[in-house]
């Protein structure tokens, strides 16, 4: 039934029902192209990991990027993009060691830059990661924007409530619902759930690290995904009066998102 409902127009903008079932092939270029660093001689690095860019239409951008170019210079610039799609599981050559990649990465970069303070961002996918390797790694900051926080759930979730949600307004949501549930099953084809990053269980060696969670409240998946993290230590949760999964878009088109990511960046340091 479900292939049945994988039609252009149900799927997102640019994605094919290829894609939605397979994983992806990348050439060399590609692969090596999953970073980029803008070094100002700061002594605090933003880290931004990318989404998933559900579009599927090449690589994931890079988030943030004109935003905190306004930042006029005051911290390095860290860009990761997950080429995978498996909310940065697999390295970008897709071997199954990814968090411990990303998470050596940073660290190396850091050091490279010389730099002390690290601050970690991401949208959805990328709100995922910033919440797992800034508590991995001790960050001063953390700031998710509609982070997906339990890869767990999404695995199990069936085809009657996917259908359940595909009528009226939610129907966009059933779709994202759907694509959640097809990478997680194709993440436990590649690990075990058991190896999954659990925000809940990071041991983070920084019990002064600052977790600001902006969501859309009128959103249902943000809304549940947001309450995952509620037992963190010293979380503010930020809801804004929107319904995409797109907390950072509405706050673009209000002219209020390098306000607002300098703001909640300024109570970390």
């Amino acid at each position: 039934m479900l292939r049945k409902w994988l039609t252009p127009a149900n799927l997102p903008d640019g994605m094919t029902a290829k894609d939605f079932w397979q994983e992806a092939t990348f050439s060399q270029a590609e692969i090596d192209n999953f970073s980029e660093i803008v070094d100002q001689g700061s002594q605090t690095t933003l880290v931004c990991f990318s989404g998933l860019a559900l579009g599927f239409a090449g690589l994931p951008s890079f988030e943030f990027r004109k935003s905190l170019q306004a930042a006029d210079k005051q911290f390095n610039l860290v860009f990761l993009r997950d080429i995978r799609r498996f909310w940065y599981h697999l390295t970008p050559e897709g071997e199954s060691t990814g968090l411990d990649f990303y998470a050596d990465q940073i660290q190396a970069i850091q050091k490279k830059l010389g730099a002390t303070r690290l601050i970690t961002l991401g949208v959805s996918a990328g709100g995922y990661a910033a919440l797992y390797f800034g508590q991995r790694l001790g960050a001063q900051g953390i700031l998710a924007f509609s982070p997906q926080t339990n890869l767990q759930r999404s695995i199990h979730w069936d085809w009657g409530i996917l259908r359940g949600l595909s009528k009226g307004w939610l129907k966009e949501q059933a779709m994202i619902a759907a694509v959640l549930r097809r990478r997680t099953r194709l993440l436990q084809e590649k690990m075990p759930m058991t190896q999954w990053g659990d925000l809940t269980q990071v041991q983070n060696p920084n019990p002064n690290t600052q977790i600001h969670v902006y969501y859309c409240q009128e959103n249902w998946l943000d809304t549940r995904e947001a309450n995952t993290v509620k037992a963190l230590k010293n979380v503010r949760f930020h809801g804004c009066t929107c319904s995409d999964h797109n907390v950072a878009g509405y706050l673009r088109e209000r002219g209020e998102l390098f306000s607002r990511l300098m703001e909640s960046v300024g109570t970390t340091l």
